[in-house]
């Protein structure tokens, strides 16, 4: 489409554009490929042709998949997150995330839309980059979508942990000092969300930009 990018001078307006730009309908290829969707936009031809200008050096990469099934392209997910790291550079890794809106982790889910496979290869991905994984079966997604416009445009809130945790074992460190899960005054500090497995922070209690945020745990036995 002639307005591929999308910013705030976008006209119409941006959210009307970005939905026809998302409405890309159910004829493509029958198999799942959204980590390979996102390695051709950022490859040769299309990086230098039709997305020219999309990849800035000053800005963060944030990769979003929507998807009710997961991945099924024959790359390993390492191969990919690698990939995507090396566009902004070994020692910018940092600035990648890659976060998924798809089926909960292990078993799926069913919603007011219909039912979604479990987003295994998904969930891999956003643990190795640090994003959000959220369930694409949730019946409102405004908080879902403010977690992942914290990741791409602000203070992280979510933390996923890189193995599945006993929820009573959690204990969580900013910067060495323990953070209870309520306040004081009973105002939730952090939550657990057992479905993505990853420790969740309040608005009003994300740690400032900086921070070193560390979680002991004891992990779940298969």
């Amino acid at each position: 489409r002639d307005q591929r990018i999308v910013t705030s001078q976008t006209r119409p307006s941006p959210g009307e554009v970005f939905a026809a730009n998302a409405s890309v309908g159910t004829y493509g290829g029958s198999f799942e490929s959204a980590l390979e969707a996102a390695r051709l936009a950022l490859s040769s031809p299309l990086v230098d042709d039709h997305n020219a200008g999309f990849l800035r050096d000053d800005a963060s990469l944030a990769i979003i998949i929507v998807s009710d099934e997961d991945d099924q392209w024959q790359l390993a997910v390492s191969e990919f997150v690698d990939f995507f790291q090396s566009v902004k550079g070994r020692d910018r890794r940092d600035l990648v995330s890659i976060s998924a809106i798809a089926g909960d982790v292990p078993n799926g889910c069913v919603g007011s839309g219909g039912d979604a496979a479990a987003g295994d290869r998904y969930r891999d991905a956003v643990r190795s980059t640090r994003g959000v994984f959220r369930s694409i079966c949730a019946d409102d997604w405004s908080s879902l979508l403010e977690d992942l416009s914290g990741v791409a445009f602000g203070l992280r809130s979510s933390f996923t942990l890189s193995e599945r945790a006993v929820p009573t074992s959690l204990r969580v460190f900013v910067d060495d000092v323990e953070v209870p899960a309520t306040a004081v005054g009973g105002g939730v500090v952090w939550s657990f969300d057992r479905a993505s497995s990853a420790v969740e922070f309040s608005r009003l209690s994300t740690p400032p930009a900086g921070s070193e945020i560390r979680v002991e745990y004891s992990a779940e036995c298969n």
